[in-house]
């Protein structure tokens, strides 16, 4: 099931206001104050995230490329979830852990205690100065994480469980670079994540530009990532700072989402 800001519990994607939102119904791109409305931005841009009509079902523990390539990765993840009783997911606004150079990550996703429900954080700073492009781009990431660890509670036997271990062991090791979910991702899901990003935003760009939004936290830090040329790289970098609203972009690149407000 698909659980928001903890007060409600949705079902079928659909999604409502909740305390926090402005008394008059305001959208967040009326309201001149852009925090008091990163909640029902997020919203937004999850309810724009759609299961396939093709026919394909949900279920990438075979790793098949193939079929994750068929899917709407986020959407399909959202209807797992809605459609689980033994699983939820919970996405809320709120304060986030510090990367290395201690700044507060965009996003990040924990599993409860119980092992039965995995808790996406949005950072409100981020929420505020991204597009809304970034914005999607970050939730189906996190969504690629809750289904992880979906797979892990539930059906660790499988191809995708296996491969898991077998990552996390080699990072144990220090055989491998990287944290083995982002290392998993950067191996088999980047098409995926692409062309799920580049669906829910209606094909507006070049592929190539949903494929480099795609490239985002420690899935940089792979040794998959490190092939990919030196001047891809740069545009990598260049189109998630800018889509970010990070500061430090200073290549001549324009937005190609829309900010918040």
């Amino acid at each position: 099931m698909l659980i928001l800001n903890e007060s409600k519990q949705m079902s079928g994607n659909s999604l409502s206001l909740r305390p926090g939102i402005n008394a008059n119904g305001a959208r967040l791109s009326d309201c001149q104050d852009c925090t008091q409305m990163t909640d029902d931005w997020i919203d937004d841009i999850i309810k724009g995230f759609k299961p396939s009509e093709n026919g394909v079902s949900l279920d990438f523990t075979s790793l098949d490329q193939s079929l994750l390539d068929a899917l709407n990765l986020s959407g399909d993840i959202l209807s797992l979830f809605d459609n689980d009783e033994r699983y939820a997911v919970k996405i809320k606004v709120g304060q986030t852990q510090l990367d290395r150079n201690g700044n507060p990550v965009n996003a990040q996703t924990g599993r409860a205690s119980s092992g039965t429900m995995s808790v996406i954080t949005f950072n409100p700073d981020y929420l505020n100065r991204a597009t809304d492009l970034a914005i999607a781009r970050t939730a189906i990431h996190e969504l690629v994480h809750a289904y992880l660890q979906y797979i892990i509670q539930h059906v660790p036997n499988s191809e995708l469980g296996t491969t898991l271990d077998s990552l996390i062991f080699q990072h144990n090791f220090w055989l491998i670079p990287g944290e083995p979910q982002h290392v998993l991702m950067a191996e088999q899901f980047v098409s995926a994540i692409a062309l799920s990003l580049s669906n829910s935003d209606g094909f507006q760009h070049a592929a190539i530009e949903y494929q480099r939004l795609t490239w985002s936290g420690g899935m940089r830090e792979s040794a998959t990532y490190e092939q990919i040329p030196q001047g891809e790289r740069n545009a990598i970098i260049a189109r998630d700072q800018i889509e970010s609203g990070d500061p430090r972009n200073t290549l001549p690149v324009s937005p190609l989402g829309t900010k918040s407000c």
